[in-house]
């Protein structure tokens, strides 16, 4: 949350409760929503893959912050169908130049972290 905090300054952390929101559900990592997931190269996600997301998932490149109302009513909604509904201009450190379906998972991770890298190197050094 305090990381996370640095990179939301704008928020109004004593009016408003804000929650760690996943930006693919955590939901989206059980088994039966892994199974027969065709990445973009067209192979099927192995086991070790699987293992490697769910770890990935709780890192800060998949964590923002958002309000307590609007993150309930979010719950396990896909960021594809979250983002349509949302917009994308409202969502921080958001790549622009990757697919957002959860076959993509890898690419929007190492995107996002670059993205939050940068404004964090620019906030602390």
């Amino acid at each position: 949350f305090m990381i996370l905090s640095l990179l939301y300054p704008e928020l109004n952390y004593d009016e408003i409760e804000f929650h760690q929101d996943y930006m693919h559900p955590h939901a989206s990592f059980e088994e039966e929503n892994l199974n027969n997931l065709i990445l973009p190269n067209n192979n099927v996600i192995d086991e070790n893959k699987k293992e490697e997301w769910r770890r990935r998932r709780n890192t800060l490149a998949n964590l923002q912050l958002l309000e307590g109302s609007k993150n309930e009513h979010k719950n396990a909604i896909s960021l594809i169908d979250w983002l349509e509904e949302y917009g994308e201009e409202n969502v921080k450190y958001l790549p622009k130049d990757v697919s957002y379906d959860l076959s993509n998972f890898e690419e929007f991770m190492i995107k996002r972290q670059e993205l939050m890298s940068k404004e964090l190197k620019k906030l602390l050094l």
